[in-house]
């Protein structure tokens, strides 16, 4: 998944479990900043084809714990060199550091019958929020509900968007939604 400004490379080496994709990320977020020439964020694996080094799906439970394999070019003052960050979503709903978690939401949600996403935050040490991640969400259901490549359609303030759901894994499940409509958020 691409567009002119963010990069999304799911891949499956054929060496880890069937179902289990690698993924790397380069580009720009969705800054928090009118002006942040050093909003791009680089996610990749620690180490070469180990599950417990795949970092893409992973969200942390709050802004404090820095996520391994995260790196942005410069703090937001613009000073220093390379730095490690983190990522959060909605852990109130997900109650897992792992997106499309079996202990997230039920599905579809009893009350509205909706399927629930949530953005994915992007922060550096010391709590400050750097940004949301480009065109992708993090899945707040367990990922056994949908089957990979099952597509949707948003309502609400994500209405007239289209989404693909992803799995990442192959057990217990863990996946990501990714918007497929043209205009991920940017500035």
């Amino acid at each position: 998944m691409a567009d002119e400004r963010t990069l999304y490379l799911l891949a499956t080496t054929g060496d880890a479990a069937a179902g289990t994709l690698y993924e790397c990320h380069f580009g720009d977020l969705y800054s928090m900043a009118d002006s942040d020439p050093y909003a791009v964020l680089l996610i990749g694996a620690t180490s070469e084809n180990q599950s417990n080094t795949r970092h893409f799906s992973r969200v942390e439970g709050d802004a404090s714990t820095l996520t391994s394999g995260h790196y942005m070019p410069r703090s937001y003052t613009a000073l220093g060199t390379a730095i490690q960050v983190g990522k959060h979503s909605d852990y109130a709903k997900n109650t897992s550091n792992q997106m499309g978690s079996s202990t997230a939401l039920a599905y579809l949600n009893g009350p509205d019958g909706k399927l629930y996403t949530a953005p994915i935050w992007v922060y550096e040490s010391g709590r400050h929020i750097r940004g949301r991640m480009r065109g992708v969400r993090d899945f707040l259901h367990d990922a056994v509900n949908l089957a990979h490549k099952d597509t949707f359609s948003g309502i609400g303030t994500l209405s007239g968007k289209t989404f693909l759901f992803v799995k990442t894994l192959s057990t217990p499940g863990g996946g990501c939604v990714f918007e497929t409509s043209d205009g991920w958020e940017t500035n």
